[in-house]
């Protein structure tokens, strides 16, 4: 049998993701696949699920590795790898059942290095599956090219948008001839910042299609994004990439320019991150070590002028970048008050919404909508575990029996027929009054109104 893609998974302790994570590989409908689970150790059963499957299916090939370290356990893939192509899946994620064969149909018919796909966030609200949808391209300003064969380092604010390494498939031999690899530092988080970086400037034949293939774990309390060592290892690929000579020079001189908005980005997003999780302590060496870092060489890269904004970066990134450099303890104080009045909020949503026993309709299905289910996201995280959404609702009559976020839409005079005694949270910010207006003709009570102000 010719291999036609393989799939990498690296493993540690995933006991509980790693069936459902291994059924959604094993059911795809490509058949043509050889299956590389590397274990790194796990104590928790996870390898011996693995075993077990390997048992079963021939396509399943159980790999050890020696080093906890996610990219030593990708590389390791890469080098052992049959397949014409290659794929990743980490290990609490999913992968929808019909991609692969498209996916694989369009990179022998273009002769291409990569092809990529939208994802979704997977999250749960009160028990709750939610899907948020990722849609890189659009996303980047860029809509118009899927479907079309690109070379990704022509468009600047792709590489921001671009970060997962598993939204795709890509072609071993371009992998090997370009010594595409991962950082091999200890553990499991952030080592594909720098792949997705290498990828980005040696990738020549490229498509991104607009379907969503990968279903990514996002409130798992083990990921990498909630981990304090966060921007110590984000700091860590930088320098690599930086410093390490790991992209030729010929082609990181195309890039460079937009790695280093990358970087201010990843600033911005890092501090906001890890602050918190160190109480706002700016000397924590956690936070202090790596910041002083990013400080260092964003004055080499940018010496203060912010003009060449050639990614498109938003004002108030920019802004924030400028105060973090110039007054870490101003920022801290800030960001600090930003949250505390952000968790207020929720707060306050919460209370008037377990007034109804936690149960949920939402009311739009737009940008505000979406914001409202991270909000709910957040609000559990804070603690408050009662809250349930029953129903979404809208009054696009387009939308109707259409999915937002993995929930059905449905008309608002069902909604209120079916769930009468749920608090009804209205997202939309231009046309809230009369959404209320509308509700309150409908037979919904003043107290089951509640409005979503981020």
């Amino acid at each position: 049998m010719r291999i036609k893609v393989s799939i990498i998974m690296p493993s540690l302790n995933v006991v509980s993701y790693i069936r459902q994570c291994l059924d959604s590989v094993i059911h795809q409908t490509l058949r043509d696949i050889e299956i590389l689970c590397i274990d790194a150790g796990s104590t928790d059963g996870t390898r011996e699920i693995l075993a077990e499957y390997a048992a079963g299916d021939t396509r399943i090939r159980l790999i050890d590795s020696p080093v906890k370290s996610y990219g030593y356990q990708v590389n390791l893939g890469i080098r052992q790898a049959r397949g014409a192509y290659l794929g990743l899946v980490e290990t609490d994620d999913r992968i929808q059942p019909d991609l692969l064969p498209l996916m694989y149909e369009k990179a022998e018919a273009y002769h291409l290095d990569a092809v990529r796909c939208n994802f979704y966030f997977c999250e749960h609200i009160g028990g709750r599956g939610i899907r948020r949808p990722s849609r890189t391209l659009e996303h980047a300003g860029y809509a118009d090219l899927y479907g079309q064969v690109i070379r990704p380092s022509d468009y600047p604010k792709l590489l921001d948008q671009d970060w997962p390494i598993w939204s795709g498939i890509y072609r071993r031999e371009f992998l090997l001839d370009h010594a595409v690899f991962c950082q091999e530092s200890p553990g499991a988080a952030y080592q594909d910042l720098g792949l997705s970086v290498e990828l980005y400037a040696a990738s020549g034949r490229t498509m991104y299609l607009d379907r969503y293939y990968y279903l990514y774990t996002f409130d798992r309390n083990e990921s990498s994004i909630r981990q304090n060592k966060s921007m110590v290892q984000v700091a860590g690929e930088y320098d690599r990439l930086y410093n390490g000579q790991v992209i030729p020079e010929t082609q990181f001189s195309r890039i460079k320019k937009v790695v280093d908005w990358k970087m201010l980005n990843s600033l911005v997003g890092m501090t906001n991150l890890v602050l918190p999780m160190v109480d706002y302590d700016i000397s924590a060496a956690l936070f202090h070590e790596p910041y002083q870092w990013f400080r260092r060489q964003l004055a080499v890269r940018f010496g203060g002028d912010y003009s060449d904004n050639i990614c498109e970066v938003s004002a108030d990134t920019i802004s924030r970048a400028e105060k973090l450099i110039a007054d870490v303890s101003g920022y801290a104080r800030q960001l600090m008050e930003e949250n505390q009045r952000a968790k207020a909020k929720r707060q306050n949503m919460a209370e008037l919404v377990s007034q109804n026993n936690g149960k949920i309709v939402l009311f739009g299905c737009g940008i505000r909508g979406e914001g409202l289910l991270d909000a709910l996201v957040r609000i559990e995280q804070d603690g408050q575990r009662n809250i349930r959404i029953d129903a979404v609702t809208d009054n696009d009559r387009k939308r109707w029996g259409s999915s937002f976020c993995g929930i059905e839409v449905i008309p608002p005079n069902l909604a209120v027929e079916k769930y009468c005694d749920d608090t009804f949270v209205v997202a939309n910010k231009m046309h809230y009054a009369e959404m209320q207006q509308q509700l309150r003709d409908m037979g919904v009570r003043e107290d089951q109104l509640v409005i979503y102000e981020p």
